[in-house]
């Protein structure tokens, strides 16, 4: 069976500035799942991870619940503090 990836957007006409939008959010949701699988697997609590960090344990929850999309510092902060690199690679545009 062949594996295909649900597209929620593929019948919605959008503007070419919506689907940049959407294209960075994308990037935006999958930094934060990294960051929570990383925290579950060190079985570390949004509490802990205040503590570590300095961020407040209700912000860590808005931003683990896609409530808040964190600044570039907090993401930083949240990473380090999971033991995790944040590396930028290159994007070929089409």
């Amino acid at each position: 069976m062949e594996n295909k990836k649900f597209d929620l957007l593929e019948n919605i006409k959008l503007t070419n500035e919506d689907k940049e939008y959407f294209k960075y959010a994308d990037i935006v949701n999958e930094i934060i799942i990294q960051l929570i699988t990383r925290r579950l697997s060190l079985n570390m609590s949004q509490r802990d991870l205040a503590k570590i960090t300095g961020i407040k344990q209700p912000m860590i929850a808005r931003i683990e619940k896609f409530d808040s999309i964190p600044r570039l510092d907090t993401i930083v902060k949240m990473a380090c503090a999971l033991g995790m690199a944040i590396k930028f690679d290159s994007i070929d545009k089409k």
